[in-house]
């Protein structure tokens, strides 16, 4: 049975920004580890819920907005994919934290976050403008995109 209270696509998501968090504090000690395994998913949930009923709203406007439903489903579904993403770097990112110099860890971590939301982005505008009207949608989306992109490397550039 599947729980409603904390979806698999939400726990993957956490868990990957979590990982991936870790992994860019290796080289700091135990307790940068924590923080920012606690940092990074709080900075991108915070962004997330910020950012969603902005995109709600803004395809609304333009008539291209699907249901309530569909959009918080299609941002599990690109949270989920982001996690996925998060995860499988987050070995690679750790890697280059421990070996690389000293200002690598930022820059690699900054990379990683970069990919997983362009993954997760477009997988939110297939899951959410899949049809007829889609190119309607493109504007709004790109738009959104960049200042919710930018929004949350603000979060994250004053949190780590």
């Amino acid at each position: 049975m599947r729980s409603t209270l904390f979806p698999q696509e939400l726990l993957l998501a956490a868990g990957g920004m979590a990982l991936l968090g870790a992994a860019s504090g290796l080289r700091a000690g135990a307790s940068v580890v924590v923080e920012r395994s606690l940092v990074v998913p709080a900075a991108l949930a915070a962004t997330v819920i910020l950012m969603i009923p902005t995109l709600y709203i803004g395809a609304a406007f333009a008539g291209v907005a699907p249901s309530a439903a569909q959009m918080l489903a299609g941002a599990r579904k690109a949270l989920a994919g982001l996690g996925g993403v998060l995860a499988g770097l987050a070995p690679a990112v750790a890697f280059l934290v421990l070996a690389g110099p000293a200002g690598m860890p930022t820059l690699v971590a900054s990379l990683a976050l970069l990919l997983g939301a362009l993954v997760a982005l477009r997988a939110l505008f297939h899951q959410l403008f899949a049809n007829a009207q889609a190119h309607r949608a493109v504007p709004i989306f790109g738009v959104w995109s960049a200042i919710s992109v930018g929004i949350g490397a603000q979060m994250l550039g004053r949190l780590l």
